[in-house]
């Protein structure tokens, strides 16, 4: 946008060499001193009109830079914050992207906003299976205990039950 301003300077600088040539020309040419003073009036009067428009320009310029920052910058900035902060483990998606604007920086924070929203529900899904998961892995672990108990248990019984047919095969033995 400065560049405009620049341009518009240039545009001065021209002018004010261009007046300088004309009332060469006309002061060789032996033109009346009063109609030299005529256009010299004319061409100072455009001159003013020129610098008023060249520094309207410079502050409409300004202007638009500001609105551009506030319009553009602020918004990116609010999203590279939000991005930096997940990028290094400090955020979370728990926050949604602020919307500003009415363009396409409001469309990008909508689609994130959205992204965002899916991925609390994905999360939360884990999170909740996770925790069925780990009470069910409970469950499981008592009762793999208790069936090891009853194993122990079964393989004491089938030790004096053995033990027992032993000793009556033993007995019938002896008495046979």
């Amino acid at each position: 946008f400065l560049m405009l301003f620049f341009i518009d300077v240039a545009y001065l600088g021209i002018y004010v060499h261009q007046k300088g040539a004309i009332r060469e020309l006309m002061a060789q040419a032996g033109t009346n001193t009063e109609v030299l003073a005529r256009i010299d009036a004319a061409f100072d009067h455009g001159l003013m009109l020129m610098v008023a428009l060249t520094v309207f320009a410079l502050a409409w310029n300004i202007g638009q830079i500001l609105y551009i920052r506030f319009l553009i910058v602020r918004p990116v900035k609010a999203i590279t914050k939000i991005f930096d902060e997940i990028g290094r483990g400090e955020g979370d998606f728990s926050h949604d992207l602020p919307v500003y604007s009415h363009d396409e920086l409001r469309e990008l924070a909508n689609s994130y906003n959205r992204f965002a929203d899916k991925m609390r529900q994905i999360i939360h899904e884990v999170r909740k299976a996770s925790v069925s998961i780990a009470r069910e892995a409970v469950v499981v672990r008592k009762n793999v205990g208790e069936t090891s108990a009853k194993a122990s248990k079964q393989g004491e019984i089938t030790e004096s039950v053995f033990t027992a047919s032993n000793e009556a095969t033993q007995a019938i033995q002896e008495v046979s």
